[in-house]
Parts: structure tokens; C-alpha cells; sequence
């Protein structure tokens, strides 16, 4: 009796011998510490060309700042990974600090400095969610303020909260706000205002001259503090350009009548404005605005806004085809513009990607187009308003020499550019540009000549947006598939730098482990849409032993056709059978995808979820389906078709976003969607809701559920990933509780149980892949029988306590019942008289 017993068997134990099983709590983990696992950064981006080879990525960033007097200190706001900062911003490698992990949402989307602090340390953040993938972020949490360079950060009055920030101006006790949503109620547009400092705000909006609608942006002059800008639109006549002069607390609209006026009332997806320091009556002032996803109009005053110009739109043309600032089609998001510091009449703007040299239709490679550019790096562009028209905008990137694309010029040394899909630009204290963008920060060394570059400014920066990975654990290698970050693999187990196996934006992920032969494994991986979908077989230590490329050939049926991010199972019992899941269905294959039969018509649920759970050692046939609102279950073999389930009765729940069943016993699955936990042990019969005290746990102010893994020794526990954190329900418990400590409230989108190593995996979609270790000083479960064990004790320690059929406990000293059997062991307890033990804490 000395071998750990499921507690889930313990009613087949009736003919055993009398004995005491304890089971260590959940609570025993609460201490263990999630460690960070990258990518710190990535490496070999496939959409940047910089001068260092080996290409760093460090993930989304929606906004940069810059120290006014020292250009080593930067701090950028991160899509979902929170704001960092660097003291050493034009070393090589700078070092970034993480200074807001612990704060209820990750998500930032707005970062301004109060020009009123001559130490330079007072700075606002606003929380809105801006990732390119769905839009997905954390809860709407209003602002954040620091005033010691970030050291420490606080939230503000939750006015502002359910709002999503799009500008800020902090200026003492003056704070103003602007809001572009989410939806078109008022309440969560328009420009709010507050005079102490942020703890109370006022909407202005409706008032004071300024009418609601959709703030995309809030620009402040350098050179005077109380004169700001906010664009008004998608509500009609009203539309506009406003300015203020006195902070915030009336508005005029100015430009009234003019093309730039005219192209604010079509109601465009994004506006965003820049603000020179010509100063006074001669502020200069450039607006870009978007329509269909593309630039569609740019404009320059040079008198504070009261008349304005069109500027030329920038251009290039590849095979007999005009390409804009945007050949994705990603205005809304990607867009950014600053005014040069000295040069008052040019402005900088930056877009989405490079269009290759063919893509108007033309034959050859695609690459390299006009510009020299030979990936989908980086567009942007410089436009001087005092050039002659045709003649205005010249780019930023690329253009080693005067080529086709370039206007006779010279614009980089080493046919360098950033990242792709740009986010916001600003200037340091040396001169050198500054552009945010969605595979980092990065500078242009002499952004108005002909002798710079692009350099990196990512070091160690971790904010990857993984909303996939797998776990491969022959060589103890993470990999996942990222957005606009590709597909990235560790570089070791004990690494924190990744490096990219595909570029774009990652595709879903799976792993066959001791396949195709024992101490082998073969990932799986790719692009969009199943790009490149690769086929890597790698041993022990982790070397690439062969790379071939699935074609999904259909057996019977239709061919698959992909999904953005396509969900892809490997089977957890024999690794040559998999589950693909597209638009028009699920696939079978038993040939490692080489092959596949359709056994569905009706797509998985996705969005970056894998609600997919697929073979047990006892049953290799079990699959567990998430399609819509409903669990689709299979126990038998093909062509049996799955069974539709309701885990909320077909009322409550939302779409079925996790499934995992028990590796032991296939018939007990648990399914999540964004509201619930749901558990079965008999596949078909039913589900019960076993959400609990889940929310109240995580008591974080919102969030959601968004993953489900299922722990099976040492103490059975169902694990869901939320937007701000791991948490467990141990079996026979009644309560959830946070597993681990340190883990940034990050959205966590997947969950990977070892079960070898007895770890568990996170990746979360703004901070990268995080593991825990569930090894404890301490046994989880431990059984005795009538004896006495002399343990030191060091701590009370928890335990649930089950008892044998023919075990009583007598109410002996030292002991506490609570609630779910818990009881706590003090410095000995008794049963029947003749069983006490000390038990040591455990970590």
C-alpha cells in the first residue's frame, strides 16, 4: 500500500485493507513559480530586413516613447504584453523591463509623458484592445499612471473603464482622454476630461463644442501644451477636425470645408494626426485618414490647422500596378505618422508591407519589387510638402541606390527595413527615428538623408502573441505559431531565443511524440492557411533528421480548405493518425496528413482555439469535437460519425472553445467555452457545469476562458487558461485557486501538460510561453496505514483526506475539518487510536 492511488478508484478498493489516503492540495502549488520561456526574442524574422543577420523579433507593439534628453530610454506599450522599458536603448542588445505584468489588463494602446513634469517621469498608459488578430485583448481597464519612470504603476478612477483609449494628454491635474469605442454608444466615444488628476473624469464630448463620435486619435502641439487635436468622426455633418487651447475644456472645429474636412465626413475606418514644433500661428499639422484599408488621403497646415493642403499619397508601381501605403489592406490598424523635428514641412508615415514585383500580375520572382526590398518588410515613407506635387514622397526603406521605386535617391545603406505593419513613430533625443510595429521597435539612423539604416531595438524584448503551441517532449522543445511573427521553434530547452521555421503569421501547431520511432518526434507547423505546412522529424537532441511537406490528398471527399489558423490534432496514441479541421468540415488522416477523408461537414470552432482532443491509450478512436455551442463525441472507430453533445444544454453555452478528455479513461472529457467549465465521465449521457467559484477567483475585473488541460497523476485536476491566468479545481474540491506565482496576467490562449517531467505549459498571446513544475519536496498523494510516521514538521500543511471502508477518524487533537474534506495537520493526528504523523510543508 505504499504505491499513490487515483482517488477517482478508491470505491474498488472495498476489499483492501483498512488504510488513509492523503492527497495533497492544490494549495501546495500556489507558491511554485511560472517560469518565462521566450521567445526573448525571436530570430531569422522572415518580414524584416535589418542590418543584423540574424533578424530579432520581439512581437506587437502599438506604441513607443521617448526620454525627451537621453536617447536611451525608451518605453513601449505592448498589444498584450503590457509596457516595457530600456536604459540602454542604443546598445546592441538593449535590456527591457517588464514594469506592468501584475496589472489587470496587458493590453496598451496609448503612452504619453506629462510635459508638466521636468523630471521626466510622469507618464499615462490607456488600455484598448488593438492586436491584429481579432482584435483580442484584455479587459478595457482604463488607464494606468506612473510617476517614477514606470518603477510602479497604478490604476486610475475606472471613469475611463469599458473604454477603449485611443489618445492621451496628461497634463498635471489635467488629464485628457479620447475613446474610439468598442460600439457607437456615446458612452464609450468621444474626449473625456478630468481636473484632478485623473481620479474623476467628465465627457466633454456632447458639450463644450465637440460632438460624440469616433476619436481615433488625440495629438498634442510640442510646443504648447494647451493646444490639442482630435479628429470627430462617423456620425455625420459634425465631423471634423477640433482643436482646443485650453486643454480639453472647449473645442472649435477648424478646416471646415476643405478636402481634408471632406474627407473626415466619408466616414474613414481611422484617422490619425501629427503635430510639428513649428509652433504658435505656425503649428504645422499633418492628417492621414484610411478608406477599403489603404491611405486614402493625406494633409498639411502650416497654420494650426485654420487652411489645408493635399499631400501626395505614397506610391510605387510593380509589374504596371500602383501600390499605396497599404498593399494589405491594413489601414485600420497599421498606421502611423510623425512630423519631422526640424523640417517643418515633412511629415513621416508608415504602413502595412511590401507588395512583392509581381503582384500586379506580372511574371518573375517576387522579389526583389522597385524598392530593392526582397520580403514583406516594412513600408514607409517621407513626404515633404514643400516638393513640387508628383514629387513629394519618397520612401524610407530599402533603396541601397537610386532604383525604380526610390525617386533617384539613396535611402538606406544595407537595403534595410523594419518589421512589417507599422504602429507608431516617434523621435529620440539624438535625431534618430523610432518606429513600433508588430514584430517590435526599431530605429533609422538618418531617417532625412541617404547614410543610415534600420537598426534593431528589440534585445530581449518578449512579447509575442502566441495563440498556438505544442510541447515536444522527446527533445523538451517548445514551438508555436504566432501572429505576424510565424512559426518559431526553441532554440534549446534552457533558451529563451526562438528562431523562425516560417514566416506571416503562424498556423496552428501539433506534435507527434516517439514518432516515427521511439525517441523521435515529428511537429508540425506553418503559415496561414496551412502554408508551408511542414512535416519536421527531430530526435533526442533536438536535430532536424528530415523536412518533408504534407499535401492533405483527399482519400474520399473534398479537399480541405484552410482556416486563417487551422486547427491540426496529432493523435495522443498513434501518432500517424491526425485531425484537421477547415472551412468545409473536419478531416481524418492515418498518414500524418499525407491523406485525408472527411468525417464532418461542419467546421471546429477557431479564432486561434484548438477545441480538438483526439486518442487514448485505452481507446485510440476517442475524439472530443468543439463545433459551435455543442461537444461532438466519438468512442468507436471510423466511419462512425460523432455524436452531438450539449455541454450547457444547448442554452447557456457559448462557442465550445477547449476540450480534453482523460488520457486513462476516454468517457471523462472537460470542455470549456468563455463563461464555463464543463465535466463529463460518461461522453455521451451529459455534462455538468463545474464553473464554481472560477470568477470570483480570478476577481481580476473581467476576463474570459479561453483553454483546458487535464492533469492525471499525482493528484487529479481539471487547468483552464483565462485572460488572466492559470487556475486548478482539484478533484473531490469544491474550490479553484491560482496555480503558480509569477505568471503576467496576460491572456492565456493554450495549456500543455508533461507528464514525464510532471510540467505544465502556458502561452499566452502578449508575453510569450511560460512552464510550471508541479514537483513538489512533499508526495501529492501519500497512503497509510496503521503506523506512525516521524516526520519533522517545519509548517501546517493542507490535506484532503480519504478514508477506506473500514477507517473512521475519531475527532483527535490537531485536527481541523473544513469544508470538501480538507482537513489540517497540525503536530500529530490520530486515527482509531493509532495513527499520528507530522507532515513538513511543502512548497
Amino acid at each position: 500500500m505504499n504505491d499513490p492511488i487515483n482517488p477517482r478508484i478508491l470505491p474498488s478498493l472495498a476489499a483492501a485493507a483498512a488504510c488513509l489516503v492523503v492527497q495533497l492540495p492544490a494549495t501546495t502549488l500556489e507558491a511554485q513559480t511560472w517560469v518565462p520561456k521566450g521567445p526573448a526574442p525571436g530570430f531569422g524574422d522572415f518580414n524584416t530586413l535589418i542590418v543584423e543577420p540574424d533578424s530579432p523579433f520581439g512581437g506587437a507593439l502599438e506604441t513607443v516613447l521617448a526620454h525627451p534628453t537621453n536617447p536611451n530610454i525608451l518605453w513601449v506599450g505592448s498589444v498584450n504584453g503590457g509596457i516595457f522599458r530600456t536604459d540602454n536603448a542604443t546598445s546592441l542588445y538593449p535590456t527591457w523591463t517588464a514594469q506592468t505584468d501584475g496589472q489587470p489588463s496587458l493590453s496598451i494602446s496609448a503612452l504619453e509623458r506629462d510635459p508638466t513634469d521636468a523630471s521626466h517621469q510622469t507618464i499615462l498608459a490607456g488600455i484598448g484592445n488593438r492586436s491584429s488578430f481579432l482584435s483580442k485583448g484584455g479587459a478595457l481597464a482604463g488607464l494606468l499612471k506612473t510617476t517614477n519612470g514606470g518603477a510602479t504603476w497604478t490604476q486610475l478612477h475606472p471613469s475611463l473603464i469599458n473604454g477603449r483609449i485611443s489618445g492621451l494628454a496628461p497634463r498635471g491635474s489635467t488629464v485628457v482622454a479620447a475613446l474610439d469605442g468598442p460600439g457607437t454608444a456615446c458612452n464609450t466615444l468621444g474626449v473625456w476630461r478630468s481636473i484632478n488628476g485623473g481620479n474623476n473624469f467628465t465627457q466633454v464630448s456632447n458639450g463644450g463644442g465637440l460632438p460624440c463620435g469616433f476619436t481615433h486619435d488625440l495629438a498634442s502641439d510640442p510646443t504648447d501644451p494647451m493646444r490639442l487635436f482630435v479628429p470627430v468622426v462617423r456620425f455625420g455633418a459634425s465631423d471634423g477636425l477640433y482643436r482646443s487651447t485650453d486643454t480639453g475644456g472647449s473645442w472649435s472645429e477648424v478646416g471646415a470645408g476643405s478636402a481634408m474636412d471632406t474627407a473626415l465626413q466619408s466616414q474613414p475606418a481611422e484617422v490619425q494626426v501629427a503635430v510639428g514644433r513649428a509652433g504658435g500661428a505656425n503649428a504645422n499639422v499633418f492628417v492621414a485618414v484610411c478608406d477599403q484599408g489603404e491611405l486614402s488621403g493625406l494633409f498639411y497646415s502650416a497654420n494650426a490647422g485654420s487652411t489645408w493642403s493635399s499631400l501626395d499619397l505614397p506610391m510605387t508601381n510593380e509589374s504596371g500596378t500602383n501600390f499605396g501605403l497599404h498593399p494589405g489592406g491594413q489601414c485600420s490598424i497599421h498606421l502611423s505618422i510623425v512630423a519631422d523635428p526640424l523640417d517643418h514641412s515633412v511629415v513621416y508615415v508608415g504602413g502595412d508591407r511590401q507588395p512583392s514585383a509581381n503582384e500586379g500580375g506580372g511574371a518573375g520572382s517576387p522579389f526583389p519589387n522597385s524598392l530593392g526590398a526582397t520580403s514583406f518588410a516594412g513600408r514607409l515613407f517621407k513626404v515633404d510638402a514643400d516638393r513640387p506635387t508628383g514629387q513629394q514622397a519618397t520612401p524610407i526603406t530599402n533603396c541601397p541606390s537610386a532604383l525604380a521605386g526610390c525617386g533617384g535617391l539613396r535611402r538606406t545603406l544595407n537595403n534595410t527595413a523594419p518589421h512589417a505593419d507599422s504602429r507608431e513613430m516617434v523621435f529620440d533625443a539624438n535625431g534618430d527615428l523610432v518606429q513600433a510595429d508588430d514584430g517590435g521597435v526599431y530605429r533609422h539612423t538618418d531617417p532625412n538623408g541617404s547614410n543610415g539604416d534600420w537598426v534593431s531595438v528589440i534585445g530581449n524584448l518578449s512579447a509575442i502573441e502566441a495563440y498556438d503551441f505544442s510541447y515536444d517532449t522527446v527533445a523538451n522543445i517548445l514551438f508555436s505559431g504566432n501572429q505576424d511573427n510565424g512559426a518559431t521553434e526553441q532554440m534549446s530547452s534552457s533558451s529563451l531565443s526562438w528562431f523562425s521555421a516560417r514566416g506571416g503569421d503562424g498556423g496552428d501547431t501539433t506534435v507527434g511524440i516517439d514518432d516515427p520511432v521511439v525517441n523521435q518526434s515529428t511537429r508540425y507547423l506553418s503559415s496561414q492557411f496551412l502554408g508551408g505546412f511542414q512535416r519536421r522529424v527531430y530526435n533526442l537532441s533536438n536535430t532536424l533528421l528530415s523536412q518533408t511537406f504534407p499535401t492533405f490528398t483527399p482519400a474520399s471527399g473534398p479537399q480541405i480548405s484552410p482556416l486563417f489558423v487551422t486547427p491540426v490534432k496529432i493523435n495522443a496514441a498513434d501518432p500517424s493518425r491526425g485531425i484537421a479541421a477547415g472551412q468545409n468540415g473536419i478531416f481524418e488522416s492515418f498518414d500524418r496528413f499525407d491523406s485525408t477523408t472527411q468525417i464532418w461537414t461542419n467546421p471546429v470552432n477557431t479564432d486561434g482555439f484548438e477545441p480538438i482532443a483526439y486518442g487514448a491509450a485505452s481507446n485510440v478512436n476517442a475524439l472530443y469535437l468543439g463545433v459551435q455551442n455543442a461537444v461532438l463525441v466519438r468512442l468507436a472507430g471510423p466511419p462512425t460519425a460523432p455524436t452531438v453533445t450539449f455541454p450547457g444544454f444547448g442554452v447557456d453555452t457559448d462557442e465550445i472553445r477547449g476540450v480534453v478528455m482523460d488520457p486513462d479513461i476516454p468517457t471523462t472529457a472537460f470542455a470549456v467555452d468563455r463563461n464555463s467549465v464543463y465535466f463529463t465521465n460518461n461522453a455521451f449521457a451529459g455534462w455538468s457545469n463545474i464553473t464554481g467559484n472560477l470568477f470570483t477567483t480570478i476577481n481580476t475585473g473581467g476576463g474570459a476562458i479561453n483553454a483546458v488541460e487535464y492533469i492525471n497523476q499525482g493528484g487529479d485536476r481539471v487547468v483552464v487558461g483565462t485572460d488572466t491566468g492559470v487556475f486548478a479545481l482539484a478533484s473531490g474540491a469544491s474550490s479553484w485557486h491560482r496555480l503558480g506565482t509569477g505568471l503576467p496576467n496576460a491572456l492565456v490562449f493554450e495549456l500543455e501538460y508533461d507528464p514525464e517531467n510532471n510540467l505544465l505549459a502556458a502561452t499566452t498571446m502578449g508575453r510569450g510561453t511560460w512552464t510550471l513544475s508541479l514537483d513538489s519536496t512533499c508526495p501529492w498523494e501519500q497512503i497509510f496505514t496503521n503506523q506512525t510516521l516521524n516526520t519533522a514538521a517545519t509548517n501546517k500543511a493542507q490535506a484532503n483526506i480519504y478514508l477506506g471502508p473500514n477507517l473512521t477518524l475519531n475527532n483527535a487533537t490537531g485536527i481541523t475539518m473544513q469544508a470538501g474534506q480538507v482537513i489540517a495537520f497540525d503536530n500529530g493526528v490520530t486515527v482509531n487510536g493509532t495513527f499520528s504523523a507530522n507532515l513538513g510543508s511543502c512548497p
